[in-house]
């Protein structure tokens, strides 16, 4: 699990043809789960990937 915390506030993906708001998409696409929590103190994104198999 990763977790990354800020005091910046979130924002939503902006109209269509904005070059932001992949982020969110690319983390859930790339890990098993994918959580933000934003309140007014900031922003906290948990990332968790499940690891299969043997090392």
């Amino acid at each position: 699990m990763v977790e990354v915390a800020d005091t910046g506030g979130w924002r939503e993906a902006s109209s269509e043809g904005s070059e932001r708001g992949r982020g969110r998409l690319i983390m859930a696409r790339l890990m098993d789960e994918a959580d933000i929590d934003g309140t007014p103190q900031g922003t906290v994104v948990r990332l968790v990937k499940r690891l299969s198999g043997t090392a």
